[in-house]
């Protein structure tokens, strides 16, 4: 059948596509002469088009041309250039079909466009109806002063047409003076009515009940008649006369028309766009507020993430201001200014406290205590002396620049006094919050303070422990003089915790005999320490100690301490109570009576690390504290330290150096080995074979440790489980002796008071009851002693004692499993 003719002008009907798609069938039996392939793809693609409407590719740009030979051959009537125009001219129509269906998509794109645009004109005219709506309920609250003034000025009308109606007519009303003003008030009152009915002509379409109800239309057109009526009866009112209204001139009605003008409202209505306007840029400046602070909070919250995996540094400071009231040169343990050897001050500590027969001292007040000992002249130098450095008023401010110098991000204050009415607002000002706690004896007014920078901590949680010197079971009677404050702190970008304790103990550094007494207040914050950090779920927090501990022997503080606990089995025993290094610093405190350092920051060292220690100034013994460079007899002291990460690594070092021979930083606890183990456990199946422990060791130290050898061949070959690695550690504990042991050695010869290198059942418990943190039964005491006691002699070597403690140590992992 022949082909039809085909224009190179397409129209996309389905006519026109039907006939295309029949045109390529009926070429099928010529498609072998020139691209049978293509034309397979052309009538499969249009037969696909034709029914489900797809787009078929595009064809190639050169068209469709026969060879000469086939040309020249005939294919039923046609021939062969027949055939390829009919082919091109199929092309044409398909590759015209094709660019109809391109502009289709194009219209369909331009009508999603149209489509979006639409959606965005019904979002903005929700936003002006709402804008409409504002507008809407600001007119309307206009709208009542409007009417309360239109109706003073009615008021004023009927008040005016009584008057008018009271005057008699006369004919020469009408060229009266004064009732031509009346005539132009009423004019201007008339219009300013048409002003007020034009706002309600366009306030009316807001709100047709504006009034109560009433149409505003209708009020106005009542006042307007009204008015015409008035205008009326003035101009048939009588002339000027006192007694034509009740004796009141019509100047009155003057005067009431200028009220009436005086109370005329002019209210505007306010401009929409400006409005609209105004609006819309506040929407604007609110969203980027919003976005501003939205990519603030991501800001943050990546910052705090980055910087919780990244160790934290904070510095610390111990300060004892010397307190205000206790600031006294005329105090036997200073005396500046003169010469003091130690016979002479000895005479004048015997003065001090020397008693009369009513147990009073009979040498009270100054100079009383030094008569005899001091001269007229040397009494009025230590006054002086007083006056210049000692004096509060002298050393207060200098107190405060100290404390600003010092810089610290956490800071302990202790015999701190005036803290409500100078320190705290002090501190405040310098960036600081605070908790301060005053010591329980009645007679002082002195503290503890701890300060910490608002912007880097938060307050956690505070608690006081009250030292209990002595205490009387028959009477029930305590007797209590100093105080330790601690506090958990929290960082605000990471979220790690501290707890920071400050704390001022015994005083009298220079008696030894004191040290027992020290030891038991150590005892008993050491309990209160372990108490409040489990109270708050806050075990795992680094702990710092700050104070003025009046000790010139820190180590056998805590020996004395440690040792009691153990004794007396106290089971509930923080880790700083074994964990608990010391600041080096040097001297702190330099008076005429002595030279020593006292004062101390103690830390958790598998918990913090020392970066840093501020350098003391220069103390000379011969130039003794407060004075014109020192604002107290102390000074302050600074360190700054870095939180460990990995502080489970440190342990896994002390189980190894345990193990080695060596004596480890400190005891480790039932959690920490069990943390320990978790490392050395390298693939978690709950059994760290030799292979898996040296490359722990070589992580650890980085290199080949001397003693890891002897570490591994105590490693069995089927590989260490949790039991088996605890049980090492004690086994190694108990050949080795219990890490701390020269603290312990310390706590042995303060216990052996008679200086024989050996402790009979007196001396431990005169031990005991000085220094126990609680009270033990002296029938426990003696069983203890008995327990110790190996040899059975009646006396503990501090051999025995320091096995007893290795055991007791030992067996507190069966109560901690």
């Amino acid at each position: 059948m022949p082909l039809p003719a085909v224009t190179t002008k397409i129209e996309a009907s389905p006519r026109q596509k039907r006939e295309g798609v029949k045109a390529l069938y009926d070429l099928r039996p010529v498609a072998d002469d020139f691209n049978r392939d293509w034309a397979e793809t052309v009538v499969g693609e249009a037969q696909a088009w034709s029914i489900a409407g797809t787009t078929p590719p595009e064809p190639p740009s050169r068209g469709i041309a026969l060879t000469a030979r086939s040309k020249g051959s005939f294919y039923g009537r046609l021939s062969g250039a027949e055939v390829e125009a009919e082919l091109q001219r199929c092309a044409t129509l398909v590759k015209g079909l094709l660019r109809d269906f391109a502009i289709v998509g194009d219209t369909v794109w331009h009508l999603q466009d149209d489509r979006a645009e639409v959606a965005q004109l019904r979002e903005l005219a929700t936003q002006n109806q709402a804008e409409l709506a504002s507008l809407r309920a600001v007119v309307e609250a206009a709208i009542p002063p409007g009417k309360e003034k239109i109706a003073g000025i009615e008021a004023e009308l009927a008040s005016l047409r009584a008057l008018v109606e009271a005057a008699p007519p006369s004919t020469a009303a009408f060229g009266g003076e004064d009732h031509n003003r009346s005539s132009a008030k009423i004019a201007g009152i008339e219009a300013e009515l048409a002003s007020l009915r034009a706002l309600v002509d366009a306030v009316a379409p807001l709100s047709i009940a504006a009034f109560g109800g009433e149409d505003h239309r209708e009020l106005a057109e009542q006042n307007q008649v009204e008015l015409a009526f008035l205008q009326a009866l003035v101009e048939a009112a009588p002339p000027p006369s006192k007694a034509a209204v009740g004796g009141t001139d019509h100047t009155g009605s003057s005067a009431k028309l200028a009220g009436i003008e005086a109370m005329a409202p002019v209210v505007r209505v306010p401009e929409t766009t400006a409005l609209r306007t105004e609006l819309r840029e506040a929407q604007q400046d609110l969203m980027a507020c919003r976005a501003q602070g939205l990519a603030a909070q991501q800001e943050l919250k990546a910052l705090r993430s980055a910087l919780k995996r990244h160790a934290v540094e904070f510095s610390v400071g111990q300060y004892n201001i010397l307190a205000g009231y206790m600031g006294n040169n005329m105090e036997p343990w200073f005396l500046y200014g003169v010469d003091m050897p130690e016979e002479r001050r000895k005479s004048v500590f015997k003065l001090h406290a020397q008693r009369g027969p009513d147990g009073k001292p009979a040498n009270a007040g100054w100079p009383n205590y030094v008569r005899g000992v001091l001269s007229d002249e040397e009494v009025q130098t230590v006054e002086r002396i007083h006056a210049e450095h000692f004096a509060w008023d002298q050393r207060k401010d200098r107190l405060v620049q100290v404390i600003e110098d010092m810089d610290s991000d956490v800071l302990s204050l202790v015999e701190c006094d005036n803290f409500d009415d100078f320190f705290r607002p002090a501190l405040e000002a310098m960036g600081y919050l605070t908790v301060w706690k005053k010591r329980p004896r009645p007679a002082s007014a002195d503290g503890c303070c701890v300060a910490w920078k608002a912007a880097i901590f938060e307050l956690v949680a505070e608690h006081s422990c009250e030292y209990v010197d002595k205490y009387d079971p028959v009477t029930k009677r305590s007797w209590k003089d100093r105080i330790a404050l601690m506090v958990l702190l929290r960082v605000k970008m990471t979220g790690h915790v501290i707890c920071f304790v400050s704390t001022h103990l015994q005083r009298n550094p220079e008696d030894p005999k004191e040290d027992f007494l020290r030891a038991r207040q150590v005892g008993q914050v050491l309990r209160e320490l372990a108490s409040f950090t489990r109270e708050h779920r806050a075990e795992e927090a680094a702990v710092l100690l700050t104070g003025d501990l009046n000790c010139t022997s820190f180590g056998r503080l805590r020996g004395i301490a440690n040792t009691v606990s153990l004794l007396s089995r106290d089971t509930f025993l923080h880790p700083f109570t074994f964990d608990c290094a010391d600041v080096p610093t040097g001297v702190t405190s330099v008076t005429t009576a002595r030279c020593m350092r006292i004062d101390a920051i103690m830390y958790q060292s598998q918990k913090l690390e020392l970066v840093d220690v501020q350098e003391l100034p220069e103390l000379d013994p011969g130039f003794p504290i407060p004075n014109a460079q020192h604002p107290s007899d102390h000074v302050p002291i600074v360190a700054q330290f870095r939180n460990q990460l990995h502080s489970t690594r440190q342990v896994a070092k002390d189980w190894y150096r345990c193990l080695s021979g060596e004596v480890g930083l400190t005891p480790l606890s039932f959690k920490q080995l069990k943390n320990a183990f978790k490392l050395y456990d390298f693939d978690g199946t709950g059994n760290s074979t030799r292979s898996e422990v040296r490359k722990v060791l070589v992580s650890l130290f980085d290199v080949v440790h001397e003693g890891m050898h002897k570490v591994l061949d105590q490693v069995p070959e089927v590989g260490l489980d949790f039991d088996g690695f605890v049980a090492s550690y004690l086994k190694a504990v108990k050949a080795g002796g219990m890490p701390g042991l020269e603290d312990f050695k310390e706590a042995f010869l303060a216990f052996d008071t008679d200086w024989d290198s050996t402790l009979a059942l007196a001396e431990l418990l005169d031990a005991f009851k000085t220094c126990a943190p609680a009270e033990v039964p002296e029938e426990e005491l003696k069983q203890l002693f008995l327990n110790i006691d190996t040899s059975g002699d009646g006396r503990i070597d501090a051999d025995e004692m320091t096995e007893y403690l290795a055991k007791v140590w030992v067996d507190s992992f069966d109560v901690q499993r």
